[in-house]
């Protein structure tokens, strides 16, 4: 083990705003029940990606594969592509849990808008993407998300 007091510090962690992200999103189909929880398909229809040094729309064609847990959290999982403004492909995929209150999450299941600082949602997101977006394969991301009737918007950070 390396002796703290004599090696260089290990630098702390910050998170950089790459973007703002809206993902359209279709209705929530029920495939049915699992050991742990109730297994959700939710189609990723569209959506926009908004920021300094990324910028693009959402392709039509990607899911969240999703499990509602018996204490109403909910386990997110996507898988998503999209074409950046100047024609670039890029692959999304994320990860994370949105969970809160039981009478949040019932507003939340109804549609209500409910402001996200009542309910914890966050996801971890991956890219594969190359040229001149190679830089989102090489670094970690993080995500502060909130749930409407019909999209799921997130702040994206890389961890630098």
């Amino acid at each position: 083990m390396t002796d703290p007091t004599t090696r260089p510090p290990i630098p702390t962690p910050r998170l950089e705003l790459v973007a703002h992200v809206h993902v359209d999103l279709g209705p929530i189909e029920s495939v049915g029940p699992r050991p742990d929880g109730e297994r959700r398909f939710v189609a990723i229809v569209g959506g926009t990606i908004r920021g300094e040094r990324l910028r693009a729309t959402i392709d039509d064609g990607g899911a969240d594969w999703q499990t509602l847990h018996p204490d109403g959290s909910i386990t997110v999982d996507t898988r998503y592509s999209a074409t950046t403004d100047d024609g670039a492909k890029i692959l999304i995929a994320t990860r994370g849990i949105r969970r809160g209150d039981p009478a949040v999450m019932r507003r939340l299941a109804a549609g209500e808008e409910v402001d996200p600082r009542e309910y914890y949602f966050r996801v971890a997101a991956r890219f594969e993407a190359t040229g001149a977006y190679a830089w989102l394969t090489e670094r970690l991301f993080v995500a502060s998300a909130m749930r409407s009737a019909a999209a799921v918007e997130y702040d994206l950070y890389a961890v630098t």
